[in-house]
């Protein structure tokens, strides 16, 4: 155990704080599917059509899943929109940065 509580901050200026299960519920899902397709656009619209969050960030596409599924279950879902390869993991500390600072963190100078 390293730490009880977490401060995500943006230009020096705390945005998030909590223990990680906080931050994490502040996300819009329980598990993240990364997807990559030729129409990424049939994707995004899948997605939102099962009321799933969608976030396109730097040429990726990250579904927000209420619950956790199986790959067949996903792959099913968005069959038809010429998925070229999926993930899912549960939504991490980095989902939960993206979603409240707003800005990739392997991208920001330290």
């Amino acid at each position: 155990r390293l730490c009880s509580r977490v401060a995500l901050m943006r230009n020096g200026q705390v945005v998030a704080a909590g223990s990680v299960p906080e931050l994490l519920a502040r996300t819009p899902g329980q598990a993240v599917a990364k997807v990559q397709a030729t129409n990424e656009e049939a994707i995004m619209q899948r997605a939102i059509n099962l009321g799933w969050p969608v976030r396109h960030h730097a040429g990726e596409i990250r579904l927000f899943l209420p619950h956790p599924l199986s790959l067949r279950e996903i792959i099913d879902a968005l069959d038809g929109t010429n998925v070229s390869a999926v993930s899912v993991q549960p939504v991490t500390l980095e989902d939960a940065y993206l979603e409240l600072v707003g800005e990739d963190p392997s991208t920001v100078l330290g």
